[in-house]
């Protein structure tokens, strides 16, 4: 009786800091809010997304070698209906988790462990999942994005938005998704393949662009590579047709 009192206070609890805590951006469908840890270490991850099937999913590839794939790096997951009826989650290796029932529309709060830099990679290595380096986080899509069963772009490809909330003034974040508002903030991504497989570097950077018309090239890095960054943007400048 004790510890089903104490679930149902959590629940509760879960349940009061996610409603106080949703912003404009995660209230939207298909979107994402990303808030980090002063560290760079903990990723808090609020999103509200379509339902696509029963599962919701971090089943992606290339993390196969860990009995629980991507989701190894999963501290807490909650799920809510919009009306922000807790949604009960039957965890089912590797990176899926049942849902109690299915709404059309799910709100998901999850916390992801950058600790990707802390093991042995078999394929492709921590440089293709997460690492951190100093003031500098550095990470690709399928690190820190749980689908709500979307896999494919087959047909007509899904639009998502993602948020990055409460970053330090002097923190960038660089990504190949096109850019939303708010500068370098807020980003739509046209398609799951894109949304997973993208790039993106948050934190203290140095930043080089070169562009002509329709196209732009960023190069970024740490303030320390700035000399290789400025070279490879003179290279890049005299390749341009003029």
């Amino acid at each position: 009786m004790i510890m089903k009192l104490k679930q149902l206070f959590k629940t509760a609890l879960a349940l009061l800091t996610f409603s106080l805590s949703v912003s404009a951006v995660a209230r939207q469908v298909n979107s994402y809010e990303v808030s980090l840890d002063t560290s760079l270490r903990t990723v808090v991850v609020k999103a509200n997304l379509e339902t696509h099937g029963e599962y919701l999913t971090m089943d992606w590839e290339a993390a196969d070698f860990l009995p629980d794939g991507w989701s190894h790096f999963v501290r807490e997951i909650h799920a809510f209906t919009p009306d922000y009826t807790h949604i009960s989650l039957d965890y089912e290796q590797p990176g899926r988790w049942k849902m109690e029932h299915v709404p059309a529309q799910i709100l998901l709060e999850y916390v992801i462990s950058i600790t990707h830099d802390s093991i042995i990679w078999e394929e492709g290595g921590h440089d293709e999942s997460a690492y951190v380096l100093e003031d500098l986080l550095f990470m690709v899509g399928r690190v820190f994005l749980i689908s709500a069963g979307q896999r494919s772009d087959y047909g007509e490809m899904p639009e998502y938005k993602v948020a990055f909330q409460d970053l330090p003034e002097d923190y960038q974040v660089s990504t190949t998704w096109m850019p939303a508002g708010n500068g370098d903030r807020i980003w739509k991504v046209k398609g799951t393949r894109a949304l997973l497989s993208s790039m993106v570097l948050i934190g203290i950077q140095h930043r080089e662009q070169v562009q002509d018309e329709g196209v732009e090239v960023v190069l970024a890095g740490a303030p320390a590579y700035k000399p290789g960054l400025q070279s490879f943007a003179r290279i890049f400048e005299s390749l341009v047709p003029q």
